[in-house]
């Protein structure tokens, strides 16, 4: 599914035609929002034809004389119908016919004054009544924030913060752009100004249901501005997702009896291999004790539904067992609530908010942030390719890190007698290498950091912690068998390496810093 939106400033010249048809051609975009075209209204067939013979049109003369916006489509990949225009915004209802999937696509070019736009954002606050995965894109004429200019003497503008308060009102957010972040320039050598005035932008519904795709921002051309490109890829290899330990299963009835039963358990090795047997077993039990109990947010939706069903016939027939039925459903609800906040809030990373806010829809978007965020769709190999899929993202991964770290580098020996710094006492000597015992472990245990990531194997401190007087003997024997022996086993010692981004929008290796 490839759709775009490019402001050509003018399509009346043929080197703006042909730039246009051959980036429509290489990047076989089906369906294009063509802005600032500057072409009269008895040449449009003309001129749309040039663009490609075959495709179908629609315009927005009818509000403005220049035609400010083209849509066109290919009618064998993509089935458009007029939803509404106005002279800043032409909004249709397009199907992908391969996929059959219907979304509502506005292509925009705003009005360069900041008064002629507040029509625009009030449009877009009718549109956002739609029940249809929902993105904007186009030339907004607007920057959300100083840090989308460079040169010109950057500074903050009242029309800033109104685009900015229309897109959170709207509770819309950025497509995942691939690219350079200024789209355009007004290309003097001297006196330099770059912006970020083309974005695409979309609904919740849309990142729910095109979790694939991103905005690529592509080269200009001889045009000022960049074109927008969305690209849906093939869905990716998916791979078996790893444990993780949830802190809600702490509250449900029977998880304590599950873990003791899990842990009785024993195998012969040393404590290290006897501890990673035991904790395997557990987390084999918890899998299945996790299903048994369901989507909590099925759960949540299943119970307030019962609960509205029950305080529905109350109002006709209020009996001393409806009435007993609702409080059992209330304190089910609550129990509900809060168990799916628990997970929310672990899964989302949020540490400023505190459970027992109601700031479950919240947690919810900033989980699917989170995903869409942290999802890599495309990396860039060695030789500027972009490539897709999990081996080959592994592949480009270790490829870099092997050229970053072939070479080590040499250091001269240094001579620890000639550096003068302080040393420990011989008691403090001997206190450094005493023997550990249980109370010190599960002390230093206790003292560790909540709500903190998961590791390797899945569970978290808060779970050896809620489970010590069935786990701690085995925990604490692992703990001094190593510092006994200063070995560890695979399991144990492995750890995850996470990619950061360091800038907006990375698509190369050298964007990322490893964690």
């Amino acid at each position: 599914m490839r759709f775009a939106s490019w402001n050509v400033r003018g399509l009346n010249k043929s080197p703006h035609q042909k730039e246009l048809q051959n980036f429509v051609t290489m990047n076989k975009v089906g369906l294009m929002g063509v802005l600032e075209t500057k072409v009269k209204a008895h040449n449009a067939l003309v001129i749309s034809k040039k663009i490609n013979r075959n495709w179908r049109w629609l315009f927005n003369y009818e509000h403005r004389y220049n035609g400010r916006i083209w849509v066109g489509r290919d009618p064998g990949v993509w089935q458009v119908s007029l939803h509404s225009s106005n002279a800043q915004c032409i909004t249709c209802f397009a199907t992908f016919l391969e996929k059959n999937i219907t979304i509502l696509v506005s292509y925009v070019y705003a009005f360069n004054d900041a008064c002629d736009r507040v029509p625009l954002w009030n449009y877009c606050t009718n549109l956002n009544q739609s029940s249809l995965p929902w993105c904007l894109l186009g030339d907004f004429n607007c920057v959300l924030g100083i840090n989308e200019i460079s040169g010109g003497g950057e500074h903050w503008t009242p029309d800033i913060q109104v685009f900015k308060d229309c897109v959170t009102d709207l509770g819309l957010g950025h497509v995942r752009t691939l690219g350079k972040l200024y789209t355009w320039t007004n290309k003097r050598s001297q006196d330099l100004v770059l912006k970020r005035l083309d974005r695409m932008i979309a609904n919740a519904l849309w990142f729910n249901t095109c979790t694939e795709g991103n905005a690529v921002v592509h080269h200009r051309g001889i045009i000022d501005h960049n074109p927008l490109l969305y690209e849906e890829h093939l869905q990716v290899q998916l791979f078996g997702k790893p444990f993780q330990f949830f802190n809600f299963m702490l509250d449900l009835p029977g998880f304590t009896a599950l873990i003791s039963r899990a842990w009785s358990l024993d195998c012969n090795g040393n404590p290290m291999t006897q501890f990673n047997f035991k904790l395997k077993n557990a987390k084999q039990a918890l899998r299945v004790f996790n299903k048994e109990h369901g989507n909590l947010h099925n759960t949540v939706h299943i119970v307030r539904n019962q609960l509205v069903e029950v305080q529905t016939t109350l109002v006709l027939n209020k009996t001393p067992d409806l009435m007993h039925e609702e409080q059992t459903l209330v304190e089910k609800l609550n129990v509900a609530i809060l168990q799916e906040e628990h997970l929310l809030l672990q899964k989302s990373r949020v540490k400023w908010m505190n459970i027992g806010d109601g700031n479950n829809s919240f947690f919810h978007q900033q989980c699917k942030a989170n995903r869409m965020h942290n999802k890599v769709l495309s990396l860039e190999d060695d030789n500027g390719d972009l490539v897709y899929g999990q081996q080959e993202y592994a592949n480009v991964v270790v490829s870099y890190y092997q050229g970053l770290l072939a070479n080590v580098a040499t250091q001269d020996s240094i001579d620890l007698n000639s550096i003068n710094c302080n040393t420990v006492t011989n008691e403090q000597s001997i206190a450094l290498v005493a023997p550990v015992n249980n109370s010190l472990i599960l002390k230093t245990l206790k003292f560790m950091k909540r709500n903190k990531a998961l590791t390797p194997d899945g569970v978290n401190v808060e779970f050896f912690i809620a489970t010590s007087d069935i786990t701690g003997p085995s925990f604490c024997k692992a703990v001094k068998f190593f510092f006994s022996t200063c070995t560890l086993s695979t399991g144990t010692n492995s750890s995850f390496i996470s990619l950061i981004p360091k800038v907006p929008t990375p698509s190369k290796m050298k964007d990322f810093r490893p964690i």
